[in-house]
């Protein structure tokens, strides 16, 4: 049952009583005087009217008013939530410009502002559920304007429009408060403007005012923009399909015959959505027009070709006939594929109008709940799922990686649909990788980046992509060399491509650090090769002889002498070696090549150098004596022998080797012609506590004394070699040499 709630005087009352001024016309009242002023025509119901229902199941209390300043038309329902309303999304744009939901508290104010073209309206209430009725009609018929609708002169192509400002999305627009403005006849400041003023229907648009209704993408985040000059994602949902040559010409043929017939309107949609489908949207959109004005119902009898002519509108940058074309597929096919595709492209008409970046940054708040709503319901088309993700996702995805997740599954079946266009596929290409790249090895991430690079070489997060790669390689060098755990890097070396590590031969650092790696799992020659790398790479003199030293130490394991002695030389020649010195790890690497088993001589001259200038001291002594044994018979041996005679010997091998090396010694001096060295010598081997040839040293000395003319030195020394009588022999020697000086 009908039954009709008409504002009345008793009402007035009961809005006193609260402190509500509403100075409005009665709906009756609004309703009579349309009718009194226009007994034109009547309208053809269902053609020219619109219904808008609120379905609230429980009766609830509500009044209403007409603002005639804003052509607004408002309802006062208590008690009552905004999410009661999601009727008021989408709605018939013949009427109505602009929906506002004002919430406070439990009541809530629906704002209808109607357009500026003869309407009438009366609202009601039905049961069986409860719900309110509001039903709009035009009072008069459209006058229709051919010349301004329909030219088709070639320069009109896109037509013209008798709205004088761009409209924005007309969906409700939801506010919560806590307190309402004192002024009910006014929105909220904060908001953007909800009421526009209208012109005249006389007015006519000029070229100039056409103009400004076209937006200007400006691409603030370096994105790629497509064909049409959109951002990527927000292009064509379905695929070019080039139209078969000599098709057009022939379809335009047959629509020229049949020009004027019955058959005219179908061979014109055909030839239609083949340049839709071609990619030809303003020519698609040039036809549709005429065909919409040859047959209206032709056009709206099938939503595909509803569709076909609104995203042609949308892709021309024609936003205002894209909404009435979508619009007329939600309201006449509620439910619908194109439906679904239809209140997307509306949502992006606002976010390309209204939002601050464009299409190109974020997505505004409001839009993309809605879009992330639609990627995730089950009922939404595959195609409206993938767009609704990639807008979702623009530009969060970078900040935050881990959101793609709840969007994985739209993001891999757009990658392998061969049904999604190209610009949409690799934007899905690009989310997925940028959340892969955060969490996957490095080498998976490298090789997705690699991927997504061979997809769209010339796309600009290409670089970006690379960055978050390298800079992920960094850091894992950094660890290692902090933590010293060499396997994570080798296991991720041995794996990765080339260029991934180039970054490191400009960083001597990084070269150092890998040769380091290599050295410690025991790849001997790639370590070389990484210290020889460091040393062309690196202006650090004294690490650059380190790196030499390494090199060379594992080079001679490797039983490559040759190459390990370049690098030595290399050490011997740097003039500010001596003044600067060798590092621990250089003198460790050193002192390993100048021992058995390589004995390499130009090692020992570079240690014995950092001796000389007291930077190194050695005290092993098989070491001292081996160095000892080469070098006899040179001058750099005189100092070894020193260290040796030092040395604290403790037990009878350490004495046994100071007795030798020194008894060594003191015969080349003698040989060399030193007889009062070479005297001492023997001496100090016979003074060892522990020496096994203490008779034999001292008999020597004495011989040697003697023979340059030191006859008490002799003297003492031959004593002390005959109160030796666990050697007779040199014992009894030197009793007789006593024996020849006393006489």
């Amino acid at each position: 049952m009908l039954k009709k709630n008409f504002f009345t005087y008793s009402f007035f009352t009961f809005l006193t009583a609260v402190n509500f001024n509403y100075d409005s016309i009665p709906v009756y009242a609004q309703s009579s005087k349309i009718k009194k002023e226009n007994k034109i025509s009547p309208s053809i119901v269902g053609e020219d009217s619109y219904r808008l229902v609120f379905e609230l199941n429980q009766p609830r209390r509500y009044a209403t008013r007409f603002i005639k300043e804003t052509r607004t038309l408002q309802i006062r329902i208590i008690p009552a939530r905004s999410s009661e309303f999601n009727a008021t999304s989408f709605y018939d744009t013949r009427y109505v410009k602009r929906v506002l939901i004002h919430e406070d508290k439990s009541e809530v104010i629906v704002d209808i502002q109607l357009k500026n073209v003869p309407i009438g309206w009366v609202v009601a209430t039905q049961n069986k559920p409860w719900r309110i009725i509001v039903d709009f009609w035009r009072t008069e018929p459209e006058e229709k304007n051919l010349e301004a609708d329909w030219n088709w002169q070639p320069d009109y192509i896109e037509g013209l429009s008798k709205e004088s400002v761009k409209e924005g999305l007309p969906s409700a627009q939801f506010i919560e408060s806590n307190k309402l403005d004192d002024n009910k006849n006014k929105i909220i400041s904060n908001l953007s403007p909800i009421v526009k003023t209208e012109t005249k229907e006389s007015d006519k648009l000029t070229s100039q005012e056409n103009k400004k209704n076209t937006i200007i993408f400006t691409n603030k985040n370096n994105q790629s923009i497509n064909k049409n000059g959109f951002p990527e994602i927000y292009g064509r949902l379905e695929k070019f399909i080039p139209m078969p040559e000599g098709k057009s010409a022939q379809l335009q043929m047959q629509m020229g015959a049949a020009f004027g017939t019955r058959d005219e309107v179908e061979i014109g949609k055909k030839l239609a959505e083949e340049f839709y489908k071609s990619g030809n949207e303003a020519q698609s959109l040039s036809i549709f027009r005429r065909l919409a004005a040859l047959s209206e119902k032709g056009i709206k009898s099938d939503p595909k070709f509803l569709w076909y002519a609104g995203e042609s509108a949308y892709l021309t940058h024609n936003f205002s006939l894209a909404n009435d074309y979508l619009r007329s597929i939600i309201l006449n096919y509620p439910g619908s594929y194109y439906s679904s595709l239809a209140k997307l492209r509306i949502i992006d008409i606002d976010e390309l109008q209204n939002s601050k970046e464009k299409g190109f940054g974020k997505t505004r708040f409001q839009n993309a709940e809605i879009y992330s709503e639609m990627a995730l319901s089950e009922n939404s088309p595959k195609i409206v799922k993938i767009a609704a993700t990639l807008r979702v996702l623009n530009q969060i995805v970078n900040e935050n990686p881990s959101s793609a997740k709840s969007y994985q599954q739209n993001l891999d079946a757009c990658v392998v649909d061969s049904s999604v266009p190209f610009d949409l596929m690799k934007n899905c290409a690009y989310d997925r990788t940028r959340a892969l790249i955060e969490n996957e090895t490095i080498n998976g991430s490298d090789a997705a980046v690699q991927q997504f690079k061979k997809l769209a070489p010339g796309d600009n997060r290409v670089s970006d992509l690379e960055k978050i790669v390298s800079s992920r390689v960094k850091e894992l060098l950094k660890k290692t060399a902090q933590t010293k755990q060499w396997e994570d890097w080798i296991a991720f070396e041995k794996k990765a491509r080339p260029s991934l590590l180039e970054f490191t031969f400009a960083d001597g650092d990084a070269l150092f650090t890998r040769a380091e790696a290599f050295e410690a799992v025991g790849e001997n020659l790639k370590s070389a090769q990484l210290y020889g790398a460091f040393w062309q790479a690196s202006n650090d003199q004294k690490k650059k002889n380190e790196a030499a030293a390494l090199a060379a130490r594992l080079l001679y394991r490797s039983n490559k002498p040759s190459e390990a002695d370049d690098f030595l030389r290399r050490i011997e020649q740097d003039s500010k070696r001596k003044t600067e010195g060798l590092t621990d790890r250089s003198v460790t690497s050193l002192r390993e090549l100048s021992v058995a088993p390589y004995r390499n001589k130009t090692a020992l001259r570079l240690l014995l150098d950092e001796m000389k200038l007291g930077r190194y001291v050695e005290r092993d002594l098989p070491t001292l004596a081996e160095w000892a044994q080469r070098l006899r018979g040179t001058p750099d041996v005189e100092p070894l022998y020193a260290k040796i005679l030092a040395y604290p010997a403790k037990s009878l091998d350490e004495t046994q080797t100071v007795e030798s090396s020194i008894m060594q010694y003191a015969e080349d001096l003698r040989d060399s012609g030193r007889f009062a060295n070479s005297g001492d010598m023997f001496l100090a081997v016979a003074n060892l506590a522990q020496g096994a040839h203490r008779a034999e040293a001292a008999y020597k000395a004495g011989v040697v004394y003697a023979r340059v003319g030191l006859f008490e030195k002799a003297k003492t020394a031959w004593l002390l070699a005959a109160n030796d009588t666990n050697d007779k022999r040199f014992s009894s020697l030197a009793s007789e040499r006593l024996d020849r000086l006393s006489k």
